[in-house]
């Protein structure tokens, strides 16, 4: 009998779900950035399953072992990427949340996502970075963030990050170089900060463009040592003549 309550559970999943409406719990966002302003993403998902046809629909998905995102999904609004542009390498870990609740259960996921800092070279040897907000989905048509309740947005800064600003500050909360906010919140969020190159990465870097310059303009190079090795035996030949 279990078993043909069961499979009615699934089929229902299968044709969209539409039967279930799972409560979410938390939800958070992890921004890990990189040196060259790209990021690795991940992001928690905490809901509850109200009853068993909830907790058998997502015990069914568990023991899939493949799933897609858009199996997940059916889980939960928050599901899904919340940066846009430029993503790769997603992975998707679900799993029971005993120690939250005995009925609590959680999507995360994890993915690369491209520009998430726009850098700006200010000096030869200094660039600034700024959160390309655009990217974020949870902003509005006005440009504006918004966090509701038991949700979280924490961005990790390179360790080497200097001259950090953070709008609004208020609300953010700072841990080494990770800023945290905690809905609910609605707002333009702006960070910024200043990452400089040592003197010995400035030098690599001027070699390595002289080099570069040289590969792609070797013609001209050639033309101009030419002309100053036929140059020089003009000269030395105009020398020699002088001195007889």
């Amino acid at each position: 009998m279990r078993l043909l309550i069961t499979t009615a559970i699934i089929a229902l999943v299968l044709m969209g779900g539409s039967a279930f409406a799972y409560l979410d719990q938390s939800f958070s966002i992890y921004v890990n950035v990189l040196d060259n302003g790209n990021a690795r993403i991940t992001e928690k998902t905490v809901f509850f399953l109200e009853n068993d046809a909830e907790k058998d629909a997502f015990d069914y998905y568990l023991r899939l072992g493949q799933t897609t995102l858009l199996d997940w999904k059916r889980f939960s609004k928050n599901i899904g990427y919340h940066f846009s542009g430029g993503s790769s390498n997603l992975s998707i870990v679900a799993g029971r949340e005993f120690n939250i609740h005995p009925n609590a259960a959680s999507v995360t996921l994890e993915y690369d996502a491209d520009q998430v800092m726009l850098a700006e070279q200010i000096s030869s040897r200094a660039t600034k970075y700024s959160l390309n907000t655009p990217l974020i989905s949870l902003i509005s048509s006005k440009g504006e963030i918004s966090l509701g309740n038991s949700m979280s947005f924490t961005i990790e800064l390179p360790a080497d990050a200097e001259q950090v600003s953070i709008s609004p500050d208020p609300g953010a909360s700072r841990q080494k170089n990770g800023i945290t906010w905690t809905g609910p919140i609605h707002g333009k969020w702006d960070v910024e900060y200043v990452r400089e190159g040592s003197l010995s990465d400035e030098v690599n870097q001027f070699f390595s463009k002289s080099v570069n310059d040289i590969q792609h303009n070797y013609f001209w190079v050639l033309l101009v040592l030419f002309a100053i090795i036929v140059g020089a035996k003009f000269l030395q030949k105009q020398d020699d003549e002088t001195r007889k």
